[in-house]
């Protein structure tokens, strides 16, 4: 019994020497994932590194139809909105700006705008005007957390900060492929 043990204990060793002691990549659908030091999660995405704050298995319960993750990929511009009093306004506009960063670099638009007059003179768009070629992303603060979608208007619902960064990388993973 006592050789069992040290077996096991000598093949653990090696086995984690083998691998390097690197229990920080990850796999997901064909798309490697490092966690770094920080927490965050970064993906080389066509030689870009795409920072992420939860990993796919964190986020993929927000689901969203085929459609509506097509309509992302398949946009030439998207408008993102929300209420500029908003209670959640802070953390939308930061996940705003990081979606912002990550599609612009595959060449569509991102038009920042509110669903009603403010004070930085933005574009007001509803979802009334979301079309096809051009939908609304709407950041909303709810009792839930969830992606919901309505004539080309994406819903994005959350209950918290944390809430609204883990719509950020559900959109995101989305939009790259990463969860269908």
């Amino acid at each position: 019994m006592g050789v069992f043990i040290a077996a096991i204990m000598i093949l653990s060793v090696i086995g984690y020497v083998w691998n390097g002691g690197n229990d920080t990549d990850f796999e997901y659908n064909g798309f490697s994932l490092i966690l770094t030091e920080e927490g965050f999660w970064t993906m080389d995405y066509n030689g870009q590194d795409i920072i992420f704050y939860n990993h796919p298995t964190e986020v993929e319960y927000l689901k969203m139809d085929t459609d509506t993750s097509n309509a992302l990929k398949n946009a030439k511009m998207i408008y993102a909105t929300s209420d500029p009093d908003d209670l959640l306004k802070e953390a939308i506009g930061g996940a705003e700006f990081e979606i912002k960063r990550e599609i612009e670099k595959k060449g569509i638009y991102f038009i920042y705008s509110f669903t009603d007059a403010n004070e930085f003179n933005r574009t007001i768009m509803t979802c009334d005007n979301a079309t096809p070629s051009v939908p609304v992303l709407y950041f909303t603060h709810g009792n839930t957390t969830n992606i919901s979608s309505s004539n080309n208007c994406i819903i994005s619902q959350a209950d918290s900060a944390f809430g609204i960064r883990k719509l950020r990388d559900r959109l995101l993973y989305a939009f790259l492929g990463v969860i269908e």
